[in-house]
């Protein structure tokens, strides 16, 4: 979520797959849903597919020379907002997530988030209080201060680490009744999280940041506004 007050910025750090009646996930994992770009005087939010967000994170460090990756793949599509930094403007309207006068608020655990953020105005315990109710929001709450630079962002994986990183030390829950299994016990006993395991490590099936959102094409006016930002971005290159 971002807060346009404070110019402060937060996420979970869970990453996940749904699996019929379980999720499979990862927390802690050094991927984070937050990305500084300070080369851009930008800052990126995300959610959606996991495998674009890597892609756009590696596109968005560079001088953003040449094509930028696609928005959808596979029938999903990366949930993005780009804001400026330190003003915190909001560069593209992508349209999905949750716009308030308040804040932008975006991922599963959104519906959650908005009633606290909205009594409390801490963007860290909106996302806490997000984590208890909702099973696809988890792991370490990440931010940054837009304003004063302070973040706990880390920075030090990509998302096949992610992959490594779930079937090493990942869970599994059983959503019906809660119950969490280690995803190398689970693997061993349950044969649709073997035939998963198989598919992890052979490249197949990644993880994502799990929302309504990436279900929800781009339309024309949101892609056209990408556009524009990534003009925006461009200029702030050619003037450095």
């Amino acid at each position: 979520m971002f807060d346009y007050a404070t110019k402060r910025m937060s996420a979970d750090s869970r990453w996940s797959k749904e699996l019929d009646e379980r999720l499979v996930y990862i927390d802690d994992s050094g991927f984070d849903k937050i990305l500084l770009l300070p080369h851009l005087q930008a800052c990126a939010l995300f959610a959606g597919n996991g495998q674009l967000i890597q892609e756009w994170q590696d596109w968005l460090r560079t001088d953003l020379q040449g094509p930028h990756p696609a928005v959808e793949a596979d029938g999903t599509s990366i949930v993005m907002r780009l804001f400026s930094a330190p003003d915190g403007e909001c560069l593209n309207k992508q349209g999905s997530g949750h716009e308030l006068p308040e804040g932008y608020f975006a991922g599963s655990g959104a519906i959650h988030a908005i009633p606290c953020f909205k009594q409390n105005k801490c963007v860290i315990k909106a996302v806490e209080t997000a984590k208890e109710r909702d099973v696809m929001t988890g792991g370490e709450v990440k931010f940054t201060d837009l304003v004063n630079g302070s973040n706990n962002l880390k920075d030090s994986a990509r998302i096949e680490h992610v992959v490594t990183s779930l079937v090493d030390r990942g869970y599994v829950m059983y959503i019906r009744d809660r119950k969490v299994v280690p995803f190398q016990e689970a693997a061993a006993n349950d044969a649709k999280v073997h035939r998963m395991k198989r598919k992890l490590l052979d490249g197949a099936l990644s993880v994502d940041a799990p929302c309504s959102e990436m279900y929800v094409p781009w339309n024309d006016e949101q892609k056209q506004s990408l556009e524009h930002a990534i003009d925006v971005l461009r200029g702030r290159l050619r003037k450095a």
